[in-house]
């Protein structure tokens, strides 16, 4: 099972940087938590991934390559529903991957989510795009 506290459910779904632009003056205003519904998505994909790797696997889920390996697990995931070919005909829109790629930098290294655990936001940004290329037989 995946659990999430939900006070910091609400802090991911609300958590994307975005603009606000004023169309009478052009003026553009930076805003922080703006909603990321697809930011929220992905810390629990992160956990389906962390519970692949420790009930198919039977390998860790306390270290670097545990965190790797889930988010190649959520690239991976987000390309297959990133797709025509989805049999429930959702999809994720142009935005949800500003969502996944925020979150997997911002949120999945907070100690309240997984923490770093050694790696990098280049590290996990790499992982993820090698499962959404690559599939899970790249993970």
């Amino acid at each position: 099972m995946v659990y999430f506290d939900d006070a910091f459910a609400r802090q991911s779904y609300n958590s994307l940087p975005d603009k606000r632009i004023d169309q009478s003056s052009g003026q553009v205003q930076l805003v922080d938590n703006a909603p990321a519904d697809y930011a929220l998505g992905t810390l629990f994909v992160y956990g389906w991934g962390m519970a692949v790797r420790a009930q198919l696997f039977n390998a860790s889920t306390n270290d670097k390559a545990a965190l790797l390996a889930a988010s190649c697990y959520s690239g991976a995931f987000t390309s297959s529903i990133n797709s025509d070919n989805v049999p429930t005909g959702f999809q994720l829109s142009p935005p949800d991957m500003d969502e996944a790629t925020a979150a997997v930098i911002k949120l999945v290294p907070l100690d309240q989510a997984y923490g770093a655990r050694g790696s990098t936001a280049l590290d996990r940004i790499q992982a993820f795009t090698t499962g959404y290329f690559g599939g899970l037989a790249a993970c």
